[in-house]
């Protein structure tokens, strides 16, 4: 039988997807794991994640099954079947980072780039100067300001 993958996400340096295994699992341990304790428990869940990859192959499922598994043994925590597949399921519903672009209002200006990257985009609109400006988006069925 051929492995066949739903899907394929090439994301060298987690520049493309919005990976949110830690905040995942913050919430998802949450009621297990005091805020003390919750930084040193996402530090070495993210350790051990990179330690199973640094074997021979396996699936995803089994690399977050077993580093949240370390992860609760190391930290005395009890873990529970479910764990491991919640945080898996979470994943296809993780993003790519948004476009930011950054704009800056001062005195009869917009400052911004002349381009922006195609994909969702965040504008992060600043008003630099000492009257009240506006802003405004218009394009291919987008119109919306402020």
């Amino acid at each position: 039988m051929t492995f066949r993958p739903d899907f394929i996400s090439f994301d060298c340096y987690g520049t493309l997807i919005n990976f949110e295994m830690g905040p995942t699992a913050e919430k998802l341990f949450a009621d297990r794991v005091d805020p003390q304790r919750m930084g040193p428990f996402l530090k070495s869940f993210k350790a051990y994640r990179l330690d199973e990859v640094l074997g021979a192959w396996k699936p995803f499922l089994d690399v977050v099954v077993n580093s949240i598994k370390r992860t609760c043994e190391t930290h005395n925590v009890e873990y529970r079947d479910s764990d491991g597949q919640a945080l898996y399921a979470a994943v296809p519903s993780w993003r790519p980072h948004p476009n930011v672009v950054e704009v800056q209002l001062v005195e009869y200006e917009i400052r911004m780039p002349t381009t922006l990257p195609a994909g969702p985009t965040t504008f992060r609109v600043t008003n630099n100067g000492s009257v009240d400006h506006n802003f405004r988006i218009e394009g291919e069925g987008i119109v919306d300001g402020f």
